[in-house]
């Protein structure tokens, strides 16, 4: 019990560092839902290959507005070190309006991605950049920067079984006018039921940064990782 308390207390001030920025509650005006799908398929030679969907809505399991799916390959250096690269496309449409054909706008983006893992004494950091080409109408350039965190609660390491704490930050940079353009961060849990099956629920926060102002709205998150 008192293992499982420090982690605790860990955790929660590693994620108090990750939320310095405040969040205003007057912007939320109900929360959304935003499920995410993964699959990966281990090839040989350190290869793989992925495929992701997500969705979001604007209420609680009603008025999706938006979908991606994205598919590539990764290839791991180390145990700890993956570089990965790939395809998506991402519809978006007016927010609320139930998949509104008329207001769908379509981007198709190119990425680059290397993320790097560390152990460290029961908290488990995952670094992740990422480089997207918006190839589709006009062409800009994006940058993400990603840290994950997790810690086990019922084991010493993320293993088959493992219930864990999970939290991230995802910053989103553009090379057009403002720099910082949104900020996404996650607090919840997660289960490793097996070797091929990992489940994670929680809040999930994003802040948009226009150019005078700034529209935050939380999300319900619930993602489900599939290894085939």
């Amino acid at each position: 019990m008192q293992k499982i308390f420090r982690r605790i207390i860990t955790f929660f001030f590693i994620g108090c560092l990750l939320c310095i920025h405040r969040v205003n509650g007057q912007n939320i005006k109900q929360v959304g839902t935003y499920p995410a799908l993964s699959l990966e398929y281990n090839l040989k030679n350190k290869w793989s290959l992925f495929a992701e969907t997500e969705m979001r809505s604007a209420k609680y399991f009603e008025r999706f507005y938006y979908y991606e799916v994205k598919t590539g390959a990764s290839y791991s250096i180390r145990k700890n070190l993956k570089l990965t690269a790939a395809l998506g496309f991402y519809h978006n449409f007016e927010e609320g309006e139930a998949f509104d054909y008329s207001s769908k706008k379509t981007e198709w983006r190119i990425w680059q991605q290397v993320s790097v893992k560390q152990n460290l004494p029961f908290v488990f950091p995952e670094h992740r950049i990422r480089i997207e080409e918006v190839v589709s109408n006009n062409w800009k350039l994006n940058i993400r920067y990603r840290l994950h965190i997790k810690t086990p609660l019922n084991k010493e390491a993320l293993e088959k079984g493992t219930v864990f704490l999970s939290a991230f930050d995802e910053l989103f940079f553009g090379t057009q006018n403002k720099w910082l353009t949104r900020n996404r961060v996650f607090g919840g849990f997660g289960w490793i039921i097996d070797k091929k099956t990992t489940i994670q629920a929680g809040l999930l926060r994003q802040n948009d940064y226009k150019s005078n102002s700034r529209k935050g709205k939380n999300y319900l998150y619930i993602g489900l990782g599939l290894k085939l």
